[in-house]
């Protein structure tokens, strides 16, 4: 999860998938990121054993 497109490339250029947040930068700022979300109130997080699952529904880009 990232908010910066610095943050965004690093990931990408890791090899990563990146969750972008909008804030104080726009989704056209996250365009490298694999998804992207208005807010982290938009995630609903799950923990199972040692699983963690997401689900969000991603802004279209």
């Amino acid at each position: 999860m990232e908010d910066a497109p610095s943050g965004v490339g690093a990931g990408v250029a890791a090899g990563c998938r990146v969750l972008g947040v909008l804030g104080t930068h726009t989704r056209a700022e996250l365009q490298q990121a694999t998804w992207v979300v208005k807010s982290l109130e938009d995630l609903t997080v799950t923990t199972t054993g040692d699983c963690l699952e997401l689900r969000f529904t991603p802004v279209e880009g």
